[in-house]
């Protein structure tokens, strides 16, 4: 993340000589910002009143960060100042982010809003999860103010695929309708399942998940224990397409992609929702030779969209061990919802779909190469002991 008085750049790279090469990765500049938050105070509130931006809660995040840090030599030599006091940095992360409104006033071109921004953090051992429970709010009950239409395309992104149990639940719960317990509007979840059933299998709402292949992992070509971590997630990945089995609701699985470009590694993240017209080709009208020709499946229009971008994979260290901050951006700026689209269908582009229309070729090839011989004995189990560190 980098930002001056006015501007954020939002990224989740690791800035290494490959970020500026052959790496993948995923930034969103935001000119602007300004703000809903309240300095000294909540919003309404606080000592004169004077806006807090975008770039000034990132600013006062990165002093508190400071505040609190110690060097590693310090940190090991067990001294009085190497012991940090997380009691007193969890009460001022949470009074920061407390006082930050539960949106922004819209950033702006000239006179025209374009989008709202909030701004999230996460950090599992402190027992701060404002992010998960906003994620965990938007597709377990879709708020009105976000896309609305019966036909809705969720898309996330993650370098390292590795999500809990709990994530997997609740990208079932939007799939099933977005009400906890499988209701929107009052109707059954068998009722749901039924009607989709007479429609010809066509779901309203669709998922895809992208991630890197073994070749295009961040730890790909690695020697030692490292070597075993593109596996590791890999089965993970497994374990993600036996959560949305054919046989159990909803009835269409998500689409699940590879980054395959020769050369790069992935390490784009983040989460698209927006709404999907059907062209007449389906939803296979995207898709040829395995390969995302564009738009997956359809034409996705206008109306509102969403966009997170930060440092979060969606997966178990995001949740449970590492600090993340995202910003959530809404939009119905159709400006601003094309280059969602065209961002999102450029990392489809270089993408593989697994299975195809080869009927899962891709994903049994795929075992056969990293689950030769005694691999198929320990990496399961190693896979299952070292979840939590993935």
């Amino acid at each position: 993340m980098a930002f001056d008085d006015e501007e954020v750049l939002i990224t989740g790279a690791n800035l290494s000589e490959d970020y500026f090469t052959t790496r993948q990765d995923r930034y969103v500049h935001i000119r602007g910002g300004g703000g809903g938050g309240r300095e000294g105070g909540r919003e309404g509130g606080g000592e004169g009143g004077r806006t807090k931006s975008l770039a000034g809660i990132y600013h006062e995040l990165i002093e508190v960060l400071g505040r609190y840090a110690v060097s590693p030599l310090v940190a090991l030599s067990q001294e009085p100042g190497s012991i940090v006091d997380f009691h007193a940095l969890k009460t001022e992360l949470t009074t920061l982010f407390s006082s930050t409104p539960s949106s922004l006033p819209p950033s702006s071109s000239g006179d025209k809003n374009v989008c709202w921004a909030m701004p999230t953090i996460q950090c599992g051992p402190l027992g701060i999860r404002h992010d998960q429970a906003l994620l965990h709010a938007l597709l377990s009950s879709l708020p009105p103010s976000l896309p609305s239409s019966p036909s809705q395309h969720l898309t996330l992104a993650t370098a390292y695929l590795n999500p809990p149990l709990s994530f997997l639940q609740d990208l079932r719960t939007w799939q099933q309708g977005g009400r906890e317990g499988g209701r929107e509007g009052g109707q059954p979840q068998q009722q749901q399942q039924s009607q989709l059933q007479r429609e010809g299998g066509r779901e309203g709402r669709r998922l895809s998940i992208l991630g890197p292949s073994a070749e295009t992992h961040g730890f790909a070509g690695a020697e030692g224990v490292k070597a075993f971590i593109p596996l590791a997630y890999a089965l993970h990945e497994q374990r993600v397409r036996k959560h949305f089995h054919p046989s159990l609701p909803p009835s269409l699985p998500p689409s699940l992609y590879r980054y395959t470009r020769p050369g790069w590694t992935f390490h784009g993240k983040g989460l698209w929702l927006l709404e999907e017209e059907e062209d007449e080709g389906g939803r296979e009208g995207g898709v040829e030779g395995g390969k995302e020709g564009g738009r997956e499946g359809g034409r996705e229009g206008g109306g509102v969209a969403l966009t997170v971008a930060g440092s979060s994979n969606y997966g178990h260290r995001s949740f449970e061990r590492d600090l993340e901050s995202q910003v959530w951006l809404v939009s119905g700026e159709e400006g601003l919802l094309e280059r969602m689209r065209e961002e999102k269908a450029a990392l489809l582009r270089d993408s593989t779909l697994v299975g195809g229309r080869e009927g899962g070729k891709v994903e049994e090839e795929e075992e056969d190469v990293l689950l030769r011989g005694h691999r198929k004995v320990w990496a399961p189990m190693l896979t299952t002991w070292t979840q939590g560190l993935l």
